[in-house]
């Protein structure tokens, strides 16, 4: 039987409901492919992968991969320093930001006059009596307060002519009191504020304002917040009490490993997230989020992808700048298996690698798979740095190459056309998985930390919260966060928790 050629085409789809470009990898055209699942050969089919020959080109050879790989930054745990007026805890596993004070107040969305603009016009909570919506300089009822989340909304506040950023605070204790006036959203407790979580509700999505309109639908539904005041509909409401349960554990590390499987021509990504757990006097329920890098998020949404989880992900309609916000929920390890390693272990006439290899560091980070652009990324050079190391026997960097341009793979053929896969010379014969080590954490030290929200600080300032936009365009500035204290932080240390979180500590 002559060989059969795999033909692929990549072709954009619709919008999501909230808003950001999704793609399709690939469409299959050939009715024989469609007939026989010829796609299972490539990506496999259940439980029956593809097999892949044991004789190659390149013969087996005896290296034996390590088993433990060190972390240019080895991650360390999350402590807080009670001399600290604030500390805030910014990462990119997380549309919300931390913040923790061992002082009786915080204040949030404050000092936003310096820039021609007001404070929420309206702030919203359940409370005994049932959800109220409260307008700026209101008594508001914390006496009542039944649940541990404060929304709040700047439509009709002054300057916000370009849309509205709902957002909500989500508190660890019940305040004494609470108030909200033309500086912002002021809380007092009897204690300590203790774990006090920002979250913009909607991501990077900017609401339109009364007489716009937008194409953006969340649940089905378009976003008219200067109609909140009057009824908080169900849309907002479920999503304010769902991250209510998801920001009670609060990601600030993603363990990231991975395995080379020959065999089967695959390569597995594992992350394992690590949280900081918040328990609140509401008694809030709890859960755990794993969740996706947007450049895995983009992949994962199209039904004809060659990546496959290990429990499905779900879309949470969080828009960033780097795609969509995506998890699964639990706190199990998330496998996603990539069945793509046969562009690095066949000879690809059609794949043109580098004569004179030089690749440089792995670029990126978990939030960013690749550089940002996919016109600046070549997994080409990652096929032939993967081939030279096996060539040498340097199994290690073989395994290494793998990752890199699968990862490479995933953000490049997002946006593009991958090349076909011919019938070709096996160059890599089948060899028993690998075991799990460190992807680009043995060369990447972070922090990085943005994913929404980034905070812009300094000696002699309290920090102001800016919504990320993307490239481009001007940050939201959604004003400072303040604590009890009359003057503002004389110094501020910035310290890399790992990878993935930053820990900002501002001190007297």
């Amino acid at each position: 039987m002559k060989s059969q050629v795999l033909t692929v085409k990549a072709r954009r789809t619709p919008k999501n409901q909230s808003g950001t470009v999704r793609f399709r990898f690939w469409n299959f055209l050939s009715p024989w492919v469609l007939a026989v699942g010829i796609f299972c050969l490539v990506t496999g089919c259940g439980d029956s992968p593809r097999r892949t020959p044991i004789q190659g080109t390149y013969g087996q050879i005896n290296a034996t991969p390590s088993t433990n790989i060190s972390r240019a930054r080895p991650p360390q745990p999350l402590s807080f320093d009670n001399a600290a007026l604030l500390t805030c805890i910014q990462t990119e596993l997380s549309p919300a930001t931390l913040f923790h004070t061992e002082t009786n107040r915080i204040s949030f969305f404050t000092e936003l006059h310096g820039y021609g603009l007001g404070p929420p016009s309206y702030a919203a909570f359940a409370t005994s009596a049932g959800l109220r919506a409260f307008k700026n300089g209101s008594h508001l009822e914390s006496e009542h307060m039944e649940q541990n989340w404060v929304l709040v909304w700047f439509s009709g506040a002054r300057g916000w002519t370009n849309g509205d950023i709902p957002c909500v605070v989500y508190l660890q204790h019940k305040p004494n009191s609470m108030r909200l006036d033309t500086n912002g959203l002021h809380f007092r407790f009897a204690g300590p504020a203790g774990d006090v979580v920002l979250l913009p509700l909607y991501g990077t999505y900017i609401a339109p304002l009364q007489g716009n309109d937008s194409s953006a639908v969340f649940a089905r539904k378009k976003l008219k917040t200067w109609a909140w005041s009057d009824v908080l509909t169900r849309e907002p409401l479920m999503r304010v009490r769902y991250w209510s349960g998801a920001l009670r554990e609060f990601p600030v590390y993603c363990e990231e490993t991975f395995s080379v499987d020959r065999a089967t021509d695959t390569i597995t990504i594992r992350q394992k997230i690590h949280y900081h757990s918040i328990s609140d006097d509401w008694k809030t329920k709890h859960l755990k989020l794993n969740p996706l890098s947007p450049s895995l998020g983009l992949a994962w949404k199209d039904p004809e992808s060659p990546i496959k989880f290990s429990h499905p992900p779900m879309d949470l309609e969080m828009p960033t700048p780097f795609g969509p916000c995506s998890a699964a929920e639990g706190d199990a390890p998330l496998d996603a298996k990539f069945a793509v390693l046969r562009y690095v272990n066949e000879r690809q006439s059609n794949i043109s690698t580098p004569t004179n290899l030089n690749v440089t560091p792995a670029d990126g980070n978990w939030t960013r798979w690749a550089k940002a652009r996919p016109d600046q990324i070549d997994p080409a050079q990652y096929v032939a740095m993967a081939q030279q190391a096996y060539r040498s026997g340097d199994i290690d960097a073989y395994n290494y190459g793998c990752y890199l341009f699968a990862r490479a793979f995933t953000v490049k053929y997002s946006a593009e056309a991958p090349p076909q896969i011919p019938a070709s010379e096996r160059l890599i014969p089948a060899g028993p998985s690998s075991p799990f080590v460190p992807g680009l954490e043995r060369e990447v030290k972070g922090p990085n930390s943005d994913l929404v929200q980034r905070i812009i600080t300094g000696p002699g300032a309290w920090p102001r919260v800016h919504l990320v936009t993307t490239s481009g365009r001007e940050p939201w500035n959604l004003g400072q966060v303040k604590t009890s204290a009359a003057e503002p932080p004389s110094r501020v240390e910035r310290v890399p928790l790992n990878w993935n979180t930053e820990v900002i500590r501002l001190q007297q």
